[in-house]
């Protein structure tokens, strides 16, 4: 008798636990969920729709969590959409005042006060430099959240990103920025290729706006020095560095280099934006990379474009390729419009 009231209450047993483990998954599966769209939501701004499940608190909370990401991603959106807007729509009477002002400025050829003319004209080339940085920078975070929220959905295919060949982008990108180099007496010179053809999971035309964007802060900033370029690749990685021996940029400065519309008290007097580095961490952030501000001794600034490399077995068939050496650039070509960054 003993033993089947032992066996009855072991089955008992059994049944409790495995009913409170049901129970208990029921109840923690949508907590679960929810806790994973809320770290989304910090990361990307936005996150999928929750399903209606678990008991009728938990439901309520998911939809209301849901309705709340909607917002915050509708508002997001309006925002970049907002800033994109206004750039491009000012740019059509920003042009129409710079034609009266050229015509203006023919009618007083003459003049005895030439200066005012020419002080507009430089406000002119300002407000245009600084309208294309906003639009730049607009893309460039739209970039960057469409790839934060590819990582938190899965990881992209590298065929949906591109990929890129980072020292022949380099060599194109300091062919284009040699003549500019050349006028205010920088020498450039970029460093040996590394032993094999390499790859990295990044949009190419992306990859060499970054290059470029970085290069024309180093020829601006670095003008009559020099400026070396490398690239150098790590098991995993593979990095773009860019350095110059202009006066560079002190701990504090390095830290706000990437900020929005910052410019170092002591290059106030260097035309910029204070967008182009900024430009430059958004793109990297949005191609899986990251830029990196440091300092190169015994002055000057070092910056490094740190991408992940594509592993060997994925890399497509090596192209060829001119071997530069170590020695300076001489070749001079037209450079290639580009806005003057000025991001320190």
């Amino acid at each position: 008798m003993w033993l089947g009231v032992l066996a009855a209450a072991t089955i008992l047993e059994v049944a409790l636990l495995f009913g409170a483990a049901r129970v208990s998954r029921w109840v923690l599966r949508p907590i679960h969920r929810l806790n994973s769209a809320v770290l989304e939501l910090e990361e990307t701004g936005s996150m999928r729709r929750l399903p209606q499940d678990g008991p009728p608190e938990l439901r309520k909370l998911s939809r209301s969590l849901t309705t709340m990401a909607a917002a915050v991603q509708g508002s997001l959106d309006q925002q970049r959409q907002l800033i994109a807007d206004t750039s491009h729509q000012l740019r059509n009477p920003v042009a129409a005042l710079r034609l009266r002002v050229d015509l203006l400025q023919l009618e007083l050829k003459g003049s005895t006060d030439p200066g005012t003319i020419s002080a507009v004209t430089a406000e002119l080339d300002r407000v245009e430099e600084l309208l294309d940085g906003v639009l730049m920078l607009a893309t460039a975070e739209n970039r960057a959240f469409e790839g934060a929220a590819g990582k938190a959905v899965g990881p992209a295919a590298g065929s949906e990103q591109g990929r890129a060949n980072p020292y022949l982008t380099v060599q194109e990108e300091l062919e284009r920025a040699s003549a500019a180099a050349g006028r205010n007496g920088t020498v450039l010179a970029l460093g040996p290729p590394p032993e094999a053809d390499v790859y990295v999971n990044c949009n190419p035309l992306e990859l060499a706006q970054m290059v470029g964007e970085l290069l024309e802060n180093a020829i601006k900033y670095a003008a009559g020095g020099h400026v070396q370029v490398s690239v150098t690749a790590h098991p995993n990685t593979v990095d773009i560095d860019v350095s110059d021996d202009g006066p560079g940029m002190s701990p504090g400065d390095l830290a706000l280099g990437t900020t929005r519309f910052w410019r170092s008290p002591d290059h106030r007097d260097i035309r910029g934006t204070g967008l182009g580095l900024t430009i430059v961490d958004k793109l990297a952030e949005a191609n899986g990379g990251r830029l990196v501000l440091g300092t190169r001794e015994p002055h000057g600034l070092r910056t490094t474009l740190a991408f992940p490399l594509v592993p060997l077995v994925e890399q497509r068939a090596p192209r060829a390729r001119r071997d530069p050496g170590t020695q300076p650039l001489v070749e001079q070509r037209a450079p290639r419009a580009r806005r003057d960054p000025g991001a320190r």
